[in-house]
């Protein structure tokens, strides 16, 4: 994981990285910003991380559906 997040800043004040699941087929990782009420989920290939395109999706979910169109 220090290579997927090893240069990337936090997102922002409000954004922590709550951790990772790598047993699953797909692995993922899950960032919290409690003030917002908001999640985001980045899932990955491992097989892929330090190179182009190691993300695969991402899922955004928030508590205020408002935020999520702005």
């Amino acid at each position: 994981m220090k290579k997927l997040f090893g240069t990337m800043d936090r997102g922002g004040p409000g954004w922590s990285l709550v951790g990772c699941d790598n047993a699953g087929p797909q692995p993922a990782c899950t960032f919290i910003d409690r003030g917002q009420g908001q999640r985001l989920v980045i899932f990955y290939d491992a097989y892929k991380l330090g190179q182009p395109r190691a993300v695969l999706d991402l899922e955004f979910i928030s508590d205020n559906p408002t935020l999520a169109t702005q």
